[in-house]
C-alpha cells in the first residue's frame, strides 16, 4: 500500500499522518481531535482505533487468526500493560 492508497482508505478517520507497515500489516497513524490513533487495514476492512501502534499490531495479528470479535489482541494488551483502547 502506497501513501495514496492510504489517504484514500484511512482517510475518513482524520488527519492522517503516516502509514506503518510491518509485514502484511498496514497500519494507518492518524490524529483525531488532539490525540494519535492507529487503525489497521486486512484486505477487505478498515479495523477499530487503537491508542498505539503496538496495540495495533497486536489486535490486527489477533482478528486475522481468530476473526473480527475476537477478544484475544484485547487480553494480551492488558496482560502487557498496554492501553489499546479508551
Amino acid at each position: 500500500m502506497n501513501e495514496q492508497q492510504a489517504r484514500e482508505r484511512f482517510g475518513w478517520l482524520g488527519e492522517y499522518v503516516q502509514l506503518h507497515e510491518i509485514g502484511e500489516y498496514a497500519i494507518a497513524e492518524y490524529i483525531a481531535g488532539s490525540r494519535p490513533r492507529f487503525a489497521f487495514a486486512t484486505s477487505s476492512t478498515t479495523s477499530n482505533s487503537y491508542t498505539s501502534l503496538e496495540a495495533a499490531i497486536i489486535n490486527a495479528i489477533a482478528i486475522r487468526y481468530d476473526g473480527l470479535n475476537s477478544q484475544g489482541g484485547s487480553l494480551l494488551c492488558r496482560a502487557l500493560g498496554i492501553i489499546d483502547k479508551e
